[in-house]
């Protein structure tokens, strides 16, 4: 009686027990669940609270990237010199820095002069020789079909319309309106020879005549025996100050007639 009446009292005491143990395991299950909740969105806090210092979250510096280059339509250029030159017209200068022909008296004696084997650059004002009138020019688009013809001994050492000193061993031309100094092409078309003169002096003043060559020109074109010939001139552009052929030189070093001549001992 007293083994089953202990029995009896365990059992009704794990039926009591047994409701308040399963809340006690839900309420560990569900703090644990919790627990680990908080670890996973620890770095997603929403309040206030400075973070833990092992967080580090502190903003970081960005790196350091160098900047692109800029196209040169959108660089800001420091302005250049010629931004700093007056715009109004000197009465005594060309834009270019050269004595005006058309100078007032009071000029005299100014802006710059031509040097020793060197001219100054120079367009000139209308001029008329036996009854006709020249009006220099710089004219990019230049381009004229007629006879030249050669001049040498007697000009030779002498100065030219802008300064420098004519050589008639050298590329240099006459011509009745290109500006001085500049580049000029002159074509051959019986032989197919093209040179690179140098404008340097005014003329030639006789009946249609369109440029009037140096002796060396002359002789490299193979006309200098005839004395006249056909030729077509196209302007090439300014030429500087310093009076050298070098250019003139570089350029009939290329073509290749001029380089077959050389060959044959011509």
């Amino acid at each position: 009686m007293s083994m089953v009446s202990d029995t009896a009292r365990a059992m009704i005491g794990w039926r009591i027990a047994r409701p308040k143990l399963f809340v006690a395991l839900g309420l560990a299950l569900t703090l644990g669940a919790c627990a680990r909740e908080e670890g996973r969105s620890a770095n997603w806090r929403t309040t206030n609270e400075p973070p833990p210092a092992s967080l580090n979250l502190a903003p970081q510096e960005p790196a350091s990237v160098p900047p692109s280059p800029k196209a040169p339509s959108m660089q800001v250029l420091p302005p250049s010199p010629s931004s700093q030159i007056p715009t109004e017209r000197s009465p005594c200068l060309t834009k270019w820095g050269s004595p005006r022909l058309d100078a007032p008296p009071e000029c005299e004696g100014r802006g710059p002069r031509a040097l020793p084997g060197q001219g100054i650059y120079k367009i000139g004002k209308p001029y008329t020789v036996a009854g006709r009138t020249y009006v220099p020019a710089e004219d990019p688009n230049y381009e004229e079909t007629g006879i030249a013809s050669w001049y040498g001994d007697g000009f030779h050492g002498k100065a030219t319309a802008n300064g420098e000193v004519y050589d008639m061993h050298r590329l240099t031309a006459a011509h009745r309106t290109l500006p001085m100094p500049s580049y000029a092409y002159v074509h051959n078309p019986a032989n197919g020879r093209t040179i690179m003169v140098r404008i340097n002096n005014r003329g030639p003043f006789k009946d249609n005549r369109i440029i009037d060559l140096s002796r060396e020109a002359a002789r490299l074109l193979d006309f200098k025996g005839r004395g006249l010939i056909e030729v077509r001139v196209s302007y090439a552009g300014r030429a500087p100050l310093d009076g050298r052929d070098h250019a003139e030189r570089a350029f009939l070093e290329r073509q290749p007639w001029y380089r077959q001549t050389v060959t044959l001992g011509d």
